[in-house]
């Protein structure tokens, strides 16, 4: 898409912290992209600046 392989500086959007969420958050913060994240509940939260989450 950006001409790239790096995820760096990329943002992209996760519906939910769930089991397939979180993982997928920590992948894609681990390359360096910032991830926006709609969730419902306390635990997405907590979790926001861990995994680089924009809410």
């Amino acid at each position: 898409m950006n001409g790239s392989d790096s995820l760096d500086g990329l943002s992209i959007a996760i519906q939910g912290l769930g089991k397939v969420g979180i993982d997928l958050a920590e992948r894609l913060s681990k390359a360096g992209a910032a991830n926006n994240v709609i969730y419902d509940d306390a635990a997405g939260e907590a979790l926001k600046e861990h995994y680089n989450v924009r809410a």
